[in-house]
């Protein structure tokens, strides 16, 4: 998902989410027509993703609403000075301005949120931000969610620590309204629902994020007894995401885990880590100089997904470069004891049609994983229907058909047919629409929502 600009006539300030860099704005916005400038709009960021958070930088000036998770790390990793970043908890409603906003849990990766508007004309607005579908959702919504049995081991409940406070007092003009009340009544209908589609248009049921883990924990267990000496495990992983995979085989196997890449090493030591259950370096040795490779069995790196081959269309694993990168810590000479196995796990919803396959050359394996952080086309139908929003608003696609298309699928549960080209309640303009990498991208502007 890319960026929304949120902006109208009088019923709020123009609001901005996972939007910072200022020529894009300058170049989407009429600030003459909405009597405002640049440092007057609200800003808002949904999670720690280059694609949301692209334009901040050290120098950056005005304050960004985020949870406190995205907030630390804007500080920590991009240089934000902290007088400039307000980290709210989930689950509280906050009252800016003249309307009130609230965070939920977005399921997606550390720190990710979704955003509930709601507005002193008493429309309502969720944007989902990036998000992979899962009945918490609904129940943080005060919604009944379907009878459906899925234990999730939520990462942010698990490995993270909890907060207890907020930057509430951080902007005179933000204020707590509640801290236990209820969200949303049961019996609201949202307005718009700004949704992550990127798997919409894609054929599939992806397991659940608890199914997948459990699987791969009983692959590294079978290899661990198979295997004479010690087992080399690569997770690929982006800078931020799939960390409840690999946390929970380090935690199931008291494995520590080492970072290829120095930055993530740096973003995932500035969680708030409950520090009991991971040994997190950046190379063989801990910070005494002693070897970690001393007394286990096994040893997690975690290194960047793409340099581990392609899932998709067909999944074609790198077995060369991970022989490499094998040879290449056993070469360590600061390392006591070789690997004589080295598997490597690529998770990523794209590994639907592949899930669990795995090829080997030798003492090495490449085994695709359909672990998503985003939702399934199907636990996306789930959520509209649930939801049964007025209007829905696709925000990843490449092309107007396919946005049609997202539209019409989803048409049956909404409050409106709002699938027509030609229909005459169609509040969006959009903008740009590009294909990025892997992921289709799309800019949505909402001009004028509450104009009458």
């Amino acid at each position: 998902m890319e960026s929304h600009l949120l902006y109208h006539n009088g019923d709020s300030p123009p609001l901005v989410i996972d939007m910072f860099h200022r020529n894009k704005l300058n170049g989407w916005i009429d600030f003459k027509r909405l009597k405002c400038t640049v440092s007057e709009l609200k800003y808002f960021l949904t999670h720690f993703h280059s694609d949301h958070y692209g334009g901040i930088g050290k120098t950056w000036s005005n304050t960004i609403y985020t949870s406190h998770i995205t907030g630390t790390l804007v500080e920590k990793v991009l240089g934000v000075n902290p007088k400039y970043i307000c980290k709210l908890q989930l689950n509280r409603v906050y009252k800016l301005c003249n309307f009130t906003f609230s965070f939920v849990g977005a399921n997606h990766c550390p720190g990710s949120v979704m955003i509930i508007f709601e507005f002193v004309s008493g429309k309502r607005i969720l944007h989902t931000g990036d998000f992979r579908y899962h009945n918490t959702i609904l129940k943080s919504l005060n919604i009944q969610a379907p009878d459906t049995t899925c234990d999730l081991s939520d990462v942010d409940l698990l490995f993270l620590t909890d907060y207890e406070s907020d930057d509430s007092n951080h902007d005179t003009e933000l204020k707590l309204v509640d801290k236990t009340a209820t969200l949303i009544d049961a019996n609201v209908i949202f307005d718009i629902v700004l949704m992550d589609t990127t798997f919409s248009l894609i054929k599939g049921v992806f397991p659940t994020q608890d199914v997948v883990i459990a699987q791969v924990i009983e692959d590294v267990s079978n290899h661990l007894k198979e295997c004479s000496g010690k087992c080399l495990f690569l997770f690929g992983s982006y800078l931020l995401g799939k960390e409840r995979l690999y946390f929970s085989v380090a935690h199931k196997f008291a494995m520590p885990i080492v970072f290829a890449n120095q930055k993530q090493h740096k973003i995932i030591t500035s969680l708030p880590l409950k520090s009991k259950y991971f040994s997190l370096i950046s190379n063989t040795h801990d910070i005494n100089g002693n070897d970690i490779t001393n007394g286990v069995t096994g040893i997690i790196h975690i290194v960047s997904l793409h340099l581990l081959g392609t899932v998709y269309p067909r999944f074609i694993p790198n077995m060369k470069w991970i022989e490499n990168y094998l040879t290449e810590v056993n070469n360590n000479t600061a390392s006591c004891a070789e690997f004589d196995r080295v598997v490597a796990y690529l998770p990523t919803g794209w590994a639907h049609k592949f899930h669990m396959k795995s090829n080997q050359y030798k003492n090495v394996y490449a085994t695709s994983v359909s672990y998503s952080e985003h939702s399934s086309a199907s636990e996306i139908e789930q959520f509209v229907s649930v939801l049964k929003p007025r209007q829905i608003i696709p925000s990843v696609y490449s092309n107007q058909n396919e946005r049609e298309q997202i539209l019409l699928m989803y048409s049956k549960y909404t409050k409106h047919n709002n699938h027509s080209k030609s229909a005459k309640n169609e509040v969006i303009k959009n903008e740009g629409g590009t294909v990025k990498t892997v992921k289709r991208m799309r800019q949505q502007v909402l001009d004028e929502f509450y104009a009458k």
